[in-house]
Parts: structure tokens; C-alpha cells; sequence
């Protein structure tokens, strides 16, 4: 989503202050934050969701294995420690070994600020243009596949 000043052409469609451009998602039954909750439940369910990362991640989040595919983004305990220090610390540093899923954590993590918390800036920052990018695409693949 971007925030853009001026009228909206025919692509783009004005959602409160900022255009959202529907021609970039692929999959039409993907679950839109904009949209408030239809009922008691699921109001009651989106702030679980708002109030608990551990909750959206587990319940709501799907990843891309290299291997397997599609599947559940259910969290490790090593993995639950680490989003705990991330919500209590500002600043973190994380020693891990390869292939622990850090990345994929912390774009999901990202993609819940995004979600549930008004006005962050989220900024992604790499050595090459490119790993921003694969990152950036975690993120879209993740929200692509949120329940509708």
C-alpha cells in the first residue's frame, strides 16, 4: 500500500487515505486488514490476533518450504523466545545457525506490525538489493495466503 496525494485512475481504487492497487495480488480470496470484522466473533478473534503475534502466526500464517510447499507456519519454542524479546526489545541481535527459520519469523513478524499496529515504519535493509527483495517477498507470499 502506498499513500499517494491526487485523484485515483481507473486501476486504483482510494482506501481511506492511501491507494491500494489490486492488480499486484494474485489470489482475489486473500484475507483484506482493511475490512472490519462482520461479527462478535470474529472481532473477538482479530484482537487475539492484534493482541498476540504468537496467535496470528500459529493459526493464520502459511510459509513456502523449498521442499514441501505450502505449509503451517507453526512456531518452535527457540522461535516463540526470540518473538518475545523482539516485543520486548527494541533492538536485537540474534546468533543462530543457518536454516532456523529466523527469516521467514521475522518477515511474518513484520507483516504483523504492519497489520495490527498504526504507523510503523517498517524498513528492510540489506547487503544486496536483491536478499531485500526475496525478504520483501516473504512477506507478500505470507499475507497472498491469509484466510479470507
Amino acid at each position: 500500500m502506498s499513500v499517494k496525494a491526487g485523484k485515483a485512475t481507473k486501476k486504483e481504487k482510494v482506501i481511506w487515505k492511501g491507494q491500494f492497487d489490486e492488480s499486484r495480488i494474485d489470489d482475489k480470496s486473500h484475507n483484506d486488514p482493511r475490512r472490519p470484522p462482520r461479527s462478535k466473533e470474529e472481532f473477538a478473534e482479530y484482537a487475539k490476533c492484534a493482541a498476540n503475534p504468537m496467535h496470528f502466526i500459529n493459526n493464520y500464517i502459511q510459509i513456502q518450504d523449498p521442499v514441501m510447499g505450502r505449509l503451517a507456519f507453526l512456531l518452535y519454542p527457540f522461535q516463540k523466545v526470540v518473538l518475545k524479546m523482539f516485543l520486548r526489545n527494541r533492538f536485537n541481535i540474534v546468533l543462530k545457525p543457518r536454516q532456523m527459520g529466523l527469516s521467514w519469523l521475522v518477515a511474518v513478524f513484520a507483516l504483523w506490525l504492519a497489520m495490527f499496529r498504526p504507523h510503523q515504519n517498517i524498513i528492510v535493509i540489506s547487503i544486496k538489493e536483491e536478499t531485500a527483495k526475496r525478504f520483501l517477498d516473504k512477506i507478500k507470499y505470507a499475507y497472498r495466503y491469509l484466510p479470507a
